[in-house]
């Protein structure tokens, strides 16, 4: 096995296979809550339920690969991913195609990988920082277009379709990754023990929690937007499946650009700094949809837009949150990444479960908004944590 990092292409297309999987169905849902015969919450449980095992998939997924490696990890994850994908597509209840889209959360090593990876192939947490930013510029085309196309298949084809969309993209996961993906990580992995050790350094440096924290909730508003926005769309303002798609990619478009700048500002800037200066574009941001919102426009337009700055937010918040997580111990890359990923997509099926339950009782986007402007005031919590700790001591396990 080639002892070289992956290109590009592959670094790019594994977040985005988790990226695709989360969001291309949302538009659809309420289609398929209209087919099973269940309600709007209950359909919902397969964008939380998925979050809520993607997180515990995470913690495992990690510690495996620093153990047996990235390559392999995401070779047999991709293959799990191409059944269950199918078993969707055929599901003749509500029930079994749960099991199936909960099956689909092993699309959750695509995202912890990749930032392993490019902590396994760089020096420093700025550097990782930057390529980290470099690649999620490119993944964010994914939520960009991914809503949009699931909307116009849910329309087209019914929602289905988009599940045979997602076997195919399990294939072509595993093929990229046998052809291109190199092994990256060095050493013949730790022991259960040293694991254990290292675990608890993490937990025990409140700089983690302060990337930790800041990353949970950035990445919860983003959740909580894609649990209620096809709701809201629907019920509020009247809104067609491939309409609430474009309005599920507003975000994204500014995620993209704040991780163009974030590929820049690594240069002359530290990663606190620039997380701080994301937190703050973020509240102002939401607020300031709030504020439509409560002003009673009518347009979703109005009200949403302001959100592509929240989005551009979480682009200056969440390649430097997780480059500086996984520098904390190198050697424990895999198991770090994973582990930010579980307290991250913990939190965010936990706001998108609470967003869902909400909004069941009173459709409107003063509620959706103010959960949203709730989670970036607390993001911005974990970023103050860090200013305080901006220089302390670690010690390497």
């Amino acid at each position: 096995m080639a002892k070289t990092p992956p290109r590009l292409a592959t670094l790019v297309l594994l977040p985005i296979w988790g990226v695709l999987t989360l969001n291309m169905f949302l538009p659809a849902l309420p289609s398929m809550a209209q087919d099973f015969e269940v309600s709007y919450a209950t359909i919902s449980l397969s964008v939380s339920g998925y979050m809520y095992l993607t997180a515990v998939l995470m913690l495992v997924i990690g510690p495996i690969s620093d153990a047996f490696g990235r390559r392999r990890t995401v070779l047999a994850t991709a293959f799990v991913y191409f059944l269950a994908s199918l078993g969707a597509v055929f599901a003749t209840n509500f029930e079994v195609f749960l099991v199936f889209r909960l099956l689909q959360g092993v699309a959750a090593s695509g995202f912890a990988l990749s930032q392993a990876v490019i902590r396994d192939t760089t020096d420093h947490q700025e550097q990782a920082a930057s390529r980290i930013a470099m690649v999620s510029m490119v993944m964010a085309v994914g939520p960009m277009i991914a809503p949009m196309i699931g909307g116009f298949l849910d329309n087209e084809f019914g929602w289905r379709s988009i599940f045979a969309f997602f076997s195919f993209l399990g294939f072509l996961v595993a093929v990229v990754c046998y052809f291109d993906m190199g092994e990256t990580r060095s050493g013949h992995g730790l022991s259960m023990s040293d694991r254990m050790i290292g675990y608890r350094q993490l937990f025990g440096t409140p700089r983690f929690w302060g990337f930790a924290i800041a990353q949970a909730f950035a990445l919860g508003m983003f959740f909580t937007f894609l649990a209620g926005m096809p709701l809201v769309g629907r019920d509020v303002y009247g809104l067609s499946p491939s309409h609430v798609g474009i309005l599920l990619g507003l975000p994204p478009v500014g995620y993209f650009l704040g991780n163009f700048y974030t590929t820049r500002a690594t240069r002359n800037m530290d990663v606190i700094a620039i997380m701080r200066r994301g937190r703050a574009l973020g509240i102002i941001a939401i607020s300031a949809s709030l504020a439509f919102a409560l002003w009673g426009a009518s347009s979703p337009w109005l009200v949403f837009a302001p959100l592509i700055l929240a989005g551009t937010s979480n682009g200056l918040t969440m390649a430097p949150s997780t480059a500086g997580a996984v520098s904390i111990n190198p050697r424990l890359a895999g198991s770090a990444a994973g582990l930010m990923g579980a307290l991250s997509t913990m939190t965010g099926a936990s706001l998108a479960s609470l967003t869902a339950w909400l909004l069941s009782m009173q459709p409107n986007a003063v509620t959706l908004v103010s959960v949203m402007l709730a989670c970036s005031i607390l993001s911005g919590i974990g970023v103050l944590i860090l200013r305080i700790t901006q220089r302390p001591a670690l010690a390497s396990a």
